[in-house]
């Protein structure tokens, strides 16, 4: 296995890069004893997928099936562990709530993008228990159309006997390190991670693309 440094600084934007970053989170995953069920495959050209929200797991599982960089809260840089993972995979960090930098957000993304660097946005903005969807802030979606890549929802649902699994949740004021040692202290977790139907941004408008990304993975979570 290749040592990071010998790809130079930025080394996770490299190719070689982000498929050792996809190796760490496979790694991970296998450690928390995630049982990974998927269905359909990811987009293999640049890509900016949208999926739902409810764990810090979230980010290991998509992570662990392709490579990819990620858009997520400041606050999560410093996380024990988590932190520490993400931030050496490239994360891009942004501070949520604060309508002044969205502006720069999506030109940071656009940047990105531009690279040839796949993204994961949670247009959630939030997470839930995985019983529903909220409504997907449509102003991310933005930077797809600027810079004409296809943009793919994922659906993730966490399940322990048919229903949403709380233990893999992480909401309220649940405690990382406690929700952590609950995690690995399950025989598994069973997740279910869908990778759907592209759509063309330059076809749609990003309230367009906002609400039709939410109703694919909404049918799918809502689904007995």
């Amino acid at each position: 296995m290749i040592a990071p440094l010998a790809l130079g600084y930025q080394w996770y934007q490299t190719e070689k890069g982000m498929l050792l970053c996809q190796w760490w989170f496979s790694r991970t995953s296998n450690i928390l004893n995630l049982r990974v069920i998927q269905y359909g495959y990811p987009q293999k050209t640049t890509t900016l997928f949208t999926a739902n929200h409810i764990s810090f797991l979230d980010i290991i599982v998509i992570a662990s099936t392709t490579p990819a960089r990620f858009l997520s809260k400041q606050t999560l840089r410093h996380w024990p562990i988590i932190g520490f993972i993400t931030s050496s995979a490239g994360t891009i960090f942004i501070k949520r709530g604060n309508r002044q930098v969205i502006h720069k957000t999506i030109q940071t993304i656009s940047t990105a993008l531009e690279q040839q660097h796949s993204l994961i946005i949670f247009p959630e903005g939030t997470t839930t228990l995985g019983d529903k969807v909220k409504k997907f802030h449509n102003g991310l979606f933005q930077a797809a159309i600027n810079k004409h890549v296809p943009v793919q929802p994922i659906a993730l649902r966490y399940v322990r006997n048919g229903k949403p699994d709380r233990i893999a949740a992480y909401i309220d004021k649940d405690n990382f390190i406690i929700s952590l040692i609950k995690i690995m202290a399950q025989s598994k977790i069973e997740v279910q991670l869908s990778y759907c139907s592209v759509l063309q941004s330059q076809t749609y408008t990003r309230s367009e693309l906002a609400r039709n990304t939410h109703a694919v993975i909404n049918e799918i979570i809502c689904r007995e």
